[in-house]
């Protein structure tokens, strides 16, 4: 017997709107991530259910998210792949033709290469500043070199900084006391971060 994966549109529906009740509750918006071989039908029952937009892992996730989504208006889409090159940076600003993008950067050159390519084209992108927050792979390091990267990527034509992005992955069994303890340090240096720049 072929095995086969079965999903019901009303769960999803169901969970999409409870996770969204969930952050608007905390005053918070949810982006979920998502790969571009999610079904049509589902990109459209997310959104419908509450979603502000989507996250996804790169660029060409991000392309083959719109193409697959039709004529359905995707609101926000952030993009956490670092833009390492111009021609990167140009298809990022590509998609702000079509919906409202949020790029990631943890160095100034990102900056540097959203800012020509947004001037270059006209249009304008928000970014996020990545701080690690313990996972030690990305981002900037919290405090001073935190403020020194958005005090001059606000000063860049073209990109308009949005805040911060803390990604708390490398937290391990959330419930458990080591990691609770990882999350609530994980969160203190985000808003610490956060009241520097603010």
């Amino acid at each position: 017997m072929t095995p086969q994966l079965t999903v019901s549109p009303d769960l999803v529906r169901d969970n999409a709107r409870r996770i969204a009740d969930h952050c608007r509750s905390g005053g918070k918006l949810w982006c979920p991530r998502v790969a571009p071989h999610c079904p049509p039908w589902a990109i459209t029952t997310i959104l419908d259910s509450g979603a502000a937009g989507f996250t996804c892992d790169t660029v060409a996730d991000a392309f083959g998210l719109r193409e697959i989504s039709g004529t359905t208006r995707i609101p926000e889409l952030l993009i956490t792949q670092f833009v390492a090159t111009p021609a990167v940076a140009h298809e990022v600003v590509a998609l702000g033709r079509h919906t409202d993008v949020l790029a990631t950067i943890d160095h100034f050159c990102h900056a540097e290469l959203l800012s020509r390519a947004a001037v270059q084209s006209g249009i304008p992108i928000r970014v996020l500043i990545e701080v690690d927050v313990g996972r030690h792979q990305t981002g900037v390091r919290p405090g001073q070199d935190t403020c020194r990267l958005a005090l001059a990527a606000a000063q860049l034509p073209g990109i308009r900084l949005a805040g911060l992005l803390a990604d708390d992955a490398h937290v391990e069994q959330p419930d458990s006391p080591a990691g609770s303890a990882a999350f609530d340090e994980a969160c203190r240096v985000a808003h610490y971060c956060r009241r520097l720049i603010v």
